[in-house]
């Protein structure tokens, strides 16, 4: 009796293309400097309007932002990385205009004016929230290149 030829279900899977580690941290490195550029151009746009918490809404920008940035910096598996790219474009989006909506009318939100009275308007706090805002943007979006 003929061996029946393997059917393609039972084929092992081809193995997916990943992006190598050498490409993988320079990638990584420009996440960060586009997260950091973002950032301290909305801290720029906050000291100037006097209102912290613009940060909220680029927060959720950036991660869509550097989403997009990776789907077309890197090659793979079509399919995951579309996937990927739409689900967090998706929350950055969303998350953006929520808080844009929420916010919209209103002055400065009382977690900032906490802080200012707290802490005062000292650059050093400030630096340390919107330096922890972009450290925070960017491990949020790690895992998009190795997708």
């Amino acid at each position: 009796m003929p061996v029946p030829r393997e059917s393609s279900f039972l084929r092992a899977p081809e193995p997916t293309r990943r992006l190598p580690v050498d490409a993988l941290i320079p990638l990584l490195g420009l996440n960060l400097g586009i997260v950091a550029l973002v950032m301290i151009l909305v801290w720029m746009v906050s000291v100037r309007i006097r209102d912290v918490s613009i940060v909220d809404v680029a927060w959720g920008a950036n991660g869509a932002l550097i989403a997009i940035l990776t789907y077309f910096l890197t090659d793979g598996v079509r399919p995951r990385r579309l996937l990927l790219t739409g689900m967090v474009t998706f929350w950055g989006v969303r998350l953006a205009l929520h808080i844009a909506l929420r916010k919209r009318g209103k002055g400065e939100d009382f977690r900032y004016q906490e802080f200012r009275k707290n802490y005062g308007p000292t650059r050093r706090n400030w630096k340390w929230l919107h330096g922890n805002s972009i450290l925070t943007g960017w491990r949020t979006t790690m895992p998009l290149p190795a997708g």
